[in-house]
C-alpha cells in the first residue's frame, strides 16, 4: 500500500519494480522496510547536525523548513526540499490542496515569524506556540515524503531554543493507542481547536525533561 494517495499520480513517479510502495530515488532501492531504514538513518544524522548549529536569536521559516528538509533526504530523493506538486492525502485527512498551498505556506510564515525564535518564553507559551506551528506545517504537508517527521523536528528547534530537550512523543510503542491519539489531535488542530495537540506537546517536553535529568543523574 502506498504511504499516500495521490490525486495527480503522473507528477510522481515510483521506483520500478517496487510495486508502488517506494518512491522513485537515487539508490535504485525497490524495498519500502530498507528505504524506511535508510531514512530514519538520514534523519538522525541530519537532526543532530541541525542541533548543533542551531541559531537561538533568529526565527525558523518556510524556507529554512525546506533545508532542513534537503539537508536530510537530498542523498536519496530528487524532490528533497521541493515544495510538493501533487494532492496528498492520508486515511481520512485531506492535506492542503495544490490550489491552496501557497496560501497555507504563507500563513505558516506568518506564524513561524510570530512564535520563533522560542528563546526567553515561558513553558506555557512555548507549547502553545509549538503546537500551532505544529498543526500548520502538518496540514500543508509541504513536501511529498517525510512530513511527519520534519514537523516534528521542527517542534524539537522550537524546544530547543526555549533551552529544552526535544521532544519525546513517545509514537513508536505498540499498541499504537499513542499513534491515535496523536493523529486525532491533530485532527482538532486542523479545525483550530489547539487544546488536545497542547496537551500532547506538554507531555512529550515532560517526557523529554525526566529523561534528560535522568541521563545527568
Amino acid at each position: 500500500m502506498n504511504r499516500y494517495e495521490q490525486g495527480n499520480p503522473g507528477d510522481e513517479e515510483f521506483q520500478p519494480g517496487s510495486k508502488g510502495r517506494v518512491l522513485r530515488n537515487k539508490l535504485g532501492i525497490i524495498d519500502p522496510l530498507e528505504i524506511g531504514l535508510i531514512e530514519s538513518r538520514l534523519l538522525a544524522v541530519a537532526e543532530a547536525r541541525s542541533y548543533h548549529r542551531l541559531d537561538t536569536a533568529s526565527p525558523i521559516s518556510v524556507e529554512l523548513i525546506q533545508q532542513l528538509h534537503r539537508s536530510w533526504l537530498s542523498s536519496l530523493y530528487y524532490f528533497a526540499g521541493k515544495i510538493r506538486t501533487v494532492n496528498l492525502a492520508k486515511n481520512d485527512i485531506m492535506f492542503a490542496p495544490l490550489a491552496y498551498l501557497e496560501g497555507t505556506l504563507e500563513e505558516l510564515d506568518k506564524l513561524l515569524a510570530a512564535n520563533t525564535p522560542c528563546e526567553g518564553i515561558t513553558k506555557p507559551e512555548l507549547i502553545k506556540a509549538i503546537a500551532r506551528v505544529h498543526a500548520v506545517l502538518f496540514l500543508a504537508h509541504p513536501f511529498r515524503e517525510g512530513n511527519g517527521r520534519i514537523s516534528r523536528w521542527v517542534a524539537d528547534l522550537m524546544a530547543l531554543q526555549a533551552g529544552y530537550p526535544p521532544l519525546d512523543w513517545h509514537l513508536d510503542v505498540r499498541p499504537n493507542a499513542r499513534r491515535e491519539e496523536y493523529f486525532a489531535a491533530m485532527g482538532h488542530g486542523f479545525l483550530m481547536n489547539f487544546s488536545p495537540l497542547e496537551g500532547l506537546v506538554e507531555l512529550a517536553l515532560e517526557r523529554a525533561i525526566r529523561l534528560s535529568e535522568d541521563r545527568h543523574d
